[in-house]
């Protein structure tokens, strides 16, 4: 387990306790209920894309299922809203295991990227060219992006680099003359756009 799936863990432990000691306070039927209320914010999260959140409140709702309603004292199985309870529960299982899926996901790359950027950040200058790479280096050196410039319109590759590439100077100075490239059928994501730099620190 990575890292995030590790923290994750952490936070919805917490919480279950949190919410175990909110909740401990009302009837068996009113837990229920508002377990019933969490299991929906989950699933609103989860369309929303908001992954971990969502997570962390289905798996809140199962520790308590699991863990705490079977020892409170007024525990009843035939209680309507506890039946309700089990079957959302049921149903939301397959959920469960696709967002846990995708968050291992996430952390698994999440680990790769960052022992990537450590091993790049001390290799050698002596790169090759075969295409850019996502690493915590923060410039790049002039000759290679004109290699990559010769090689986006060559039309001779079928899988050309792809670059994007920001100017970050002011709108006059940008028009009166920036970088930029023929145009090539294989090129699917890559152009110059124009972002000054004080949209993020005007």
């Amino acid at each position: 387990m990575g890292a995030y799936m590790e923290q994750l863990k952490k936070v919805i432990s917490n919480e279950t306790i949190k919410t175990t000691k909110t909740i401990k306070k009302h009837s068996f039927r009113i837990i229920c209920n508002s377990l019933i209320k969490y299991l929906d914010e989950g699933k609103l999260l989860y369309v929303e894309q908001k992954l971990d959140h969502s997570y962390i409140k289905y798996m809140v709702v199962v520790n308590i299922f699991y863990d705490v309603l079977p020892n409170l004292k007024d525990f009843n199985k035939e209680a309507t809203e506890y039946r309700i309870l089990t079957k959302e529960i049921d149903t939301s299982i397959n959920t469960i295991k696709e967002i846990k899926s995708k968050l291992i996901e996430k952390d698994a790359l999440s680990t790769t990227n960052s022992q990537s950027n450590l091993s790049n950040s001390r290799s050698s200058s002596t790169d090759d060219i075969s295409s850019p790479r996502v690493s915590s280096r923060k410039t790049i050196a002039p000759d290679k992006m004109y290699s990559y410039i010769a090689r986006m319109t060559s039309n001779k590759e079928t899988s050309p680099p792809q670059i994007l590439l920001i100017d970050i100077r002011d709108r006059k100075n940008y028009e009166n003359g920036h970088i930029h490239w023929s145009a090539n059928p294989y090129l699917k994501y890559s152009g110059v756009i124009n972002i000054p730099i004080g949209v993020f620190f005007g």
